[in-house]
């Protein structure tokens, strides 16, 4: 299975969106054979290393 991994980042409402401050993170993860997506929410995955090896076990790549 071929999947694309890329990071999002995303205001929330009020100031920080008057101010475009990002504080909504994701890891959306993509296959590339459909197009089905599935968004991660960074502060879960923890850091990106740990991301990276979540990944590879949901995904086997």
């Amino acid at each position: 299975m071929e999947i694309i991994v890329n990071e999002h980042a995303f205001t929330g409402t009020g100031l920080s969106r008057l101010l475009d401050w990002q504080s909504y993170e994701y890891v959306a993860v993509t296959c590339k054979k459909c197009g089905y997506t599935e968004f991660y929410n960074k502060a879960i995955l923890g850091d990106e290393r740990n991301a990276v090896k979540i990944l590879d076990l949901i995904f086997g790549s």
